[in-house]
């Protein structure tokens, strides 16, 4: 009799393990960090001139460089030097991406802005 229940008893201990040890690492999950755009401002990226450097930008950047006729890939010329803000020569993509990316830096969490 004893050998018929074997298998259910063993099945029964490796699924408290398995259940156990999902309880483990469930604990062991790292809380999310809230995030906090710090003050970083930089007045070429700031396109719309509202104070900050955001999406609205790069929006901004795109409706002028249609609005001008801008040729991207082309020479910053004198109606769209403004609007080459890596300061590259070129009115290209690049310039979009420098504003993303300075965005990008400015975004730290609290315990980075808190420091040691």
């Amino acid at each position: 009799m004893m050998r018929r229940y074997m298998p259910l008893a063993i099945a029964a201990l490796v699924f408290g393990a398995v259940i156990a040890a999902n309880a483990v690492v469930t604990e062991a999950q790292v809380a999310p960090k809230p995030v906090s755009v710090t003050v970083c401002y930089n007045a070429d990226y700031d396109l719309t001139g509202d104070g900050k450097v955001t999406k609205n930008d790069i929006l901004t950047w795109l409706d002028r460089v249609e609005a001008r006729g801008c040729p991207l890939g082309g020479a910053a010329t004198e109606g769209c030097a403004d609007l080459d803000v890596n300061g590259d020569g070129v009115i290209n993509f690049e310039d979009p991406r420098t504003i993303y990316t300075h965005m990008l830096s400015c975004t730290l969490t609290t315990a980075q802005i808190a420091g040691p």
